[in-house]
């Protein structure tokens, strides 16, 4: 159901499961691609990491890239942009922790088999609904957010639903990555067996200089950042309750170099590296050696100096995905939390997107 007010409405799509995404809305006046774009947030973050900031404020106009693509920065082709939030976020927390602790028990899988289906349905819908043509979407996703991508992209329903893709910090392997994920180590509580985590409040209890410093050392590069909005992106843009699954499977990623699905047993799938007849049983669907079931048109971006997602762990894909067109750049001096959130990020980072966005609509 839509909200009211100006160009901005929110939505809600309703997965398998019984979880109500929330969906912001910015309808751009004027002429625009008639392809909607999905702004798809990372990790540990929330909408927050593609739409920071207010709508219409100084801060909005400035670092929220959902702005810049539906206002036409430049002067370029507008976007109707789709800004969701994955479950356990903000408005998407549809089910209590303390109340529903066995909700909070998902893992990536769960975002590519149930989320995404649910948003992109939601948004064919309401075009329907507004008897405009929306066959197919556009997506743009913001570290995690791109590898979601790239794992609905090598099904069916990917093929059928994505126009394109852009991805800015994706990783589609971790042969160089890990050591960026450092910084998770001092912040996470000691026992993380079951129930959600949220960053926000474990990083409170740390010295906030001592947040600030390992903030910028591992995800940013310091001369891109405005230490106001790292300090606020920390209080808003982390405060979600994320399954402590999600932080397991990325573990598992960084223990094996590799994107995959969870496995039905980790302990055996570890187990596998040492004794190699266990691999085939026990290791469960891989993303990174199933590229070429990817065929969507994508363009990738990865920022020259990121810790998190190393350049060569990013711009990779493209040689391995089945797209007849796949592109990408390393953008120089950007780390990983300014590729989107940087003080020159609209200058340097924002057009690259739109550019490519503006290339694939056309695209027959």
């Amino acid at each position: 159901m839509a909200g009211e007010g100006s160009n901005k409405s929110v939505y809600y799509a309703k997965t398998s499961d019984d979880w109500k995404l929330a969906i912001k809305r910015y309808q751009p006046i004027g002429r625009k691609s008639k392809y909607p774009v999905v702004l798809c947030h990372g990790f540990a973050a929330n909408s927050y990491s593609v739409d920071f900031g207010l709508e219409d404020t100084d801060e909005w106009h400035q670092y929220s890239l959902a702005a810049y693509l539906s206002k036409g920065g430049n002067g370029k082709l507008k976007f109707d942009v789709w800004v969701p939030e994955l479950r356990g976020r903000n408005e998407s927390q549809t089910f209590d922790p303390d109340t529903y602790p066995e909700k909070y028990n998902w893992c990536l899988d769960d975002y590519v088999d149930k989320d995404i289906p649910a948003i992109i349905s939601c948004i064919k819908r309401e075009y329907r609904k507004e008897k405009k043509r929306a066959s197919k979407v556009l997506w743009v996703g913001k570290s995690m957010g791109g590898m979601l991508a790239y794992a609905y992209g090598q099904t069916h329903a990917g093929r059928r639903n994505l126009k394109g893709v852009v991805t800015l910090g994706s990783p589609s392997k971790f042969d160089y990555s890990s050591p960026g994920f450092k910084f998770f180590s001092p912040v996470l509580p000691r026992n993380i067996l079951s129930g959600p985590l949220n960053l926000a409040r474990q990083l409170k209890k740390v010295n906030g200089t001592a947040v600030y410093d390992m903030i910028i050392e591992s995800f940013a590069n310091k001369h891109n950042m405005e230490k106001r909005i790292v300090d606020e992106y920390l209080r808003t843009g982390f405060n979600n309750d994320v399954s402590v699954k999600v932080f397991k499977q990325f573990a598992i990623f960084l223990r094996h170099g590799i994107f995959c699905r969870y496995p039905a047993y980790p302990w055996l799938f570890d187990l596998s590296k040492k004794i190699k007849f266990l691999k085939k049983r026990f290791s469960p669907y891989n993303y990174t050696e199933n590229f070429d079931n990817f065929k969507t048109p994508l363009y990738v971006v990865a920022g020259g100096k990121d810790k998190i997602a190393h350049p060569d762990d990013v711009i990779g894909v493209v040689d391995h995905v089945g797209s007849r067109w796949a592109d990408g750049e390393i953008i120089p001096e950007y780390g990983h939390l300014d590729l989107n959130l940087g003080k020159n990020a609209k200058r340097d980072v924002y057009p690259v997107v739109q550019r490519e966005l503006i290339k694939i609509s056309r695209r027959l």
